[in-house]
C-alpha cells in the first residue's frame, strides 16, 4: 500500500462516516418535530399511550397498572 492509497482510503472512511452522521442528524431532527407537534403541547398523551402499550403486551389489568 502506498502513502497516497492510505490517505484516500481513511478520506473516504472518515467522509462516509461525516455522511452518515449528516443524514442521521437530519432525520432524526425531522422526525423529532413530528414528535413534539403530536406530544409536545398534551405529555398526559404520551403517558396514556405507554401505559396502554405496556398494558397490552404484559396482558395487566386495570388494578395492576
Amino acid at each position: 500500500m502506498t502513502a497516497s492509497f492510505k490517505a484516500k482510503l481513511v478520506a473516504g472512511f472518515v467522509l462516509a462516516f461525516l455522511a452518515g452522521g449528516a443524514a442521521g442528524g437530519y432525520f432524526t431532527f425531522h422526525h423529532a418535530r413530528e414528535w413534539r407537534s403530536e406530544y409536545g403541547h398534551h405529555p398526559h398523551l404520551l403517558t396514556e399511550r405507554l401505559r396502554d402499550r405496556v398494558r397490552g403486551q404484559l396482558d395487566l389489568t386495570s388494578e395492576q397498572v
